[in-house]
């Protein structure tokens, strides 16, 4: 049986290509991510207002109950 030869990576042009390729897209992953990170900053912001803002409602309810009570 024989061994097939086989290329270390990076020495045929197919695999020099391939490195090239996956270079580019290194750039494209990181604005990716970095495009996540301000979304999901932007959702956790907008989030905590909305909470806030319940809180408000919610204690304006509590006392408005509580002066009816009286």
């Amino acid at each position: 049986m024989r061994r097939k030869n086989l290329s270390r990576a990076g020495s045929s042009p197919s695999s020099s290509s391939s490195c090239a390729i996956e270079k580019a897209q290194v750039p494209q992953a990181a604005q990716t991510a970095s495009n996540t990170q301000v979304e999901l900053v932007t959702q956790v912001v907008r989030l905590r207002d909305r909470v806030a803002a319940l809180k408000k409602v919610a204690y304006a309810a509590s006392s408005s109950s509580v002066s009816h009570q009286g």
